[in-house]
């Protein structure tokens, strides 16, 4: 008998592995940042991730709307499909993906000795890098892949897990069998680890298809809608790229060399620590296909209207709660964890934090325009991004705050858009001031308290306090509603919500 694709029980199930495989992740990823700051000289360091941002930038920019178009069809086609159109299905997908990304690969390779120092990389690193351009393949498509396993509640985040965990065991162990790791070494473990990840996630792929297909499906490909559905997305990925930190480190690196770069690239791994565990991000990549599979159902708009304002809400809480502590002692937390080579950088964190507020609002926005069918709007509203990143270019020279700031004000101005046209679009769409008042206050508050104490007590306890301060302020605020809290209960029972319902009006 073939298991329902995505019942209540496989998302249970899911959530589960998703959640241990993203712990996995975030201990090997932290073990990774943590060494390589220490052992790679801040050029080289800034040169590392400089490739690294721009092999995961090109998913989106490389994407022409294959990854959107996967992540939008794939949950409907699984359950209406017969199993051999399905395979033909998928495997346009990885075949057309894996083109694209090799001919914009051999332009960047073909071009390296241009481009290395344009964007700030010396002779020596430039010819010690040349063979990356390997990862601007393997990359994107190990990422191609776990979406893939995703979309269908299988075990992307495993698969991203041991990714990471490779990497940072083979340089643990080059650490201790080399007297000096250098740029080329670090790059060439990267190769060949995600390589090997890409295989496994293949096989997987195949597997989760044969298991969960519907043996008497009969249905077709809507290839129009598909079309139609794949050429807006082809041009928001490229757009919405101009915001990401591969973009912006490349524009950065042209403008105050890699030193600042390495600076700034570090302050961002510290943030992706928390943004990739996000509520939205940890989850969307599994709500969607629940959403997609019920969306013609009845009473859809309750139910993304309820699941939408928990991920946006539950967001917000995590990125403000960050910057309470960052506000406190955000100075202390990039010199440790840095090694100490970088001092009196809180403000540029706390500045990177408040962008994550935006930013991690917008990937929401985003799914729920594709589930509706608002596509088209999507990416008139992405064309805010390649303007901002034309002003970080003219005004880099000011300094990182000022590159920050204006990253900032784009998404903002983004978000304020997307939201007006999915109040315009639907009827089910609105923006919870009450929420975004209860939960800004909460911080502000909490923040200022907390940096008083650091007069009497060390900034990293008063960060702590601080941080119980916000929590506590939230209790009293209640920035939930009922709806979204049965929204989970819903799936995930009632013992798993029972602490959430004191923070619901």
């Amino acid at each position: 008998m073939q298991p329902e694709a995505y019942s209540v029980h496989r998302f249970r199930k899911a959530v589960l592995q998703f959640i241990g495989g993203r712990l996995a992740q975030a201990a090997a990823r932290a073990v990774l940042v943590l060494v390589l700051v220490r052992i790679l000289p801040i050029r080289d360091y800034g040169a590392y991730m400089l490739i690294v941002g721009t092999s995961e930038l090109l998913l989106q920019v490389g994407s022409f709307g294959i990854l959107p178009l996967m992540q939008r069809y794939l949950p409907q086609m699984l359950t209406t499909l017969p199993l051999r159109r399905l395979y033909r299905f998928v495997g346009f997908l990885i075949s057309a993906q894996t083109v694209a990304l090799s001919l914009i690969a051999f332009v960047l390779w073909k071009y390296w000795d241009m481009l290395g120092p344009t964007f700030g990389m010396d002779a020596a690193q430039t010819e010690a890098t040349r063979f990356a351009a390997w990862l601007f393949v393997i990359i994107p498509m190990f990422r191609f892949s776990t979406e893939l396993l995703e979309a269908m509640l299988a075990q992307g985040q495993t698969a991203r897990a041991l990714m990471v965990f490779a990497r940072a065991a083979a340089i643990v162990v080059l650490v201790l069998v080399k007297d000096e790791v250098v740029l080329t070494d670090v790059l060439l473990v990267d190769v060949i680890s995600t390589a090997f990840c890409i295989v496994v996630g293949w096989f997987s792929v195949q597997r989760m298809l044969a298991t969960l297909h519907q043996p008497d499906a009969s249905g077709t490909l809507p290839v129009r809608e598909m079309v139609r559905f794949a050429w807006h997305m082809a041009l928001v990925g490229p757009m919405s790229a101009t915001a990401s930190p591969g973009a912006v480190r490349l524009v950065l690196a042209n403008s105050l060399g890699l030193a600042e770069t390495g600076l700034f690239s570090f302050l961002q791994s510290i943030e992706r620590l928390v943004k990739r565990y996000l509520p939205a991000t940890l989850l969307r990549n599994l709500i969607r296909p629940m959403l997609i599979s019920r969306y013609l159902g009845p009473g859809k708009g309750e139910l993304l209207k309820a699941s939408t304002g928990l991920l946006l809400k539950s967001n917000m809480l995590t990125v403000v709660g960050g910057v309470v502590v960052i506000a406190v002692c955000g100075d202390q937390i990039v010199s440790v964890m840095s090694g100490h080579k970088f001092q009196g950088a809180g403000l540029t964190l706390l500045l990177i934090y408040l962008n994550m507020v935006a930013t991690s609002q917008r990937g929401v926005q985003e799914m729920v325009m594709q589930i509706t069918g608002h596509t088209k709007q999507l990416w008139i509203t992405s064309a805010v991004y390649p303007l901002a990143l034309l002003l970080i270019w003219l005004l880099a020279g000011h300094g990182l705050n000022v590159a920050v700031l204006i990253v900032t004000a784009g998404s903002l101005l983004a978000n304020s858009l997307t939201a007006g046209v999915l109040q315009h679009k639907t009827d089910w769409f609105r923006v919870d001031w009450r929420s975004i008042v209860v939960t800004s206050v909460a911080g502000l508050a909490a923040s200022l308290l907390g940096i008083l104490l650091t007069e009497v007590i060390h900034p990293f306890v008063a960060g702590g306090i601080a941080f119980v301060l916000f929590i506590v302020f939230l209790r009293l605020g209640r920035p939930f509603n009922s709806p979204e809290i049965h929204a989970i209960e819903r799936v995930m029972g009632a013992r798993a919500v029972r602490l959430l319902k004191g923070f619901a009006a």
